[in-house]
Parts: structure tokens; C-alpha cells; sequence
């Protein structure tokens, strides 16, 4: 295991996430790990569509899913667009 100071941690894109490390030996260290990232759009069957449509004609590729989730203050759940 390394120990040191936390240098910088930032996204990148195709990368996922980027960590550099000073270690304690004085060397910069280097770690990525892919750290996917899901979020959910809720709207009208229409406006999911017309989402999906617009995520889908864009050039960096994600992955769609409608899913169910629950909303904080509404009985029963939503139906929702997941982004990943």
C-alpha cells in the first residue's frame, strides 16, 4: 500500500478517475480507475423520448435505461431515464 500526499484527483474523460499521489519515497504515482457514473431524468413519456433521441445522436457514447425510481415525496414511483 502507498502512503504520501493527495496531489490532485480529477475526471478524464475515457479514463475514468485520475489520482496523483506524492509518496513518501519522494516519487509521483499515477492511479486511474474507471468510475462510472448513472443519472436518472424524470419527465413525461414524451420528454424521456425526445432525451433519448438527443443523448443518442450525440458524439460521446452512454448508455440509456428506463428504470423505476422512487421519488422522496410521491406514493408510488416514478419512471425515469437512467444515463450512465
Amino acid at each position: 500500500m502507498r502512503t504520501g500526499w493527495l496531489l490532485d484527483l480529477y475526471a478524464r474523460s475515457g479514463e475514468g478517475v485520475v489520482l496523483w499521489l506524492l509518496g513518501e519515497d519522494g516519487i509521483r504515482y499515477r492511479f486511474t480507475s474507471i468510475f462510472p457514473v448513472t443519472f436518472y431524468a424524470a419527465g413525461s413519456p414524451v420528454q424521456l423520448r425526445a432525451l433519448w433521441k438527443h443523448l443518442k445522436s450525440q458524439p460521446v457514447q452512454v448508455e440509456l435505461t428506463r428504470t423505476q425510481r422512487r421519488e422522496l415525496f410521491q406514493a408510488s414511483p416514478l419512471t425515469v431515464l437512467a444515463v450512465q
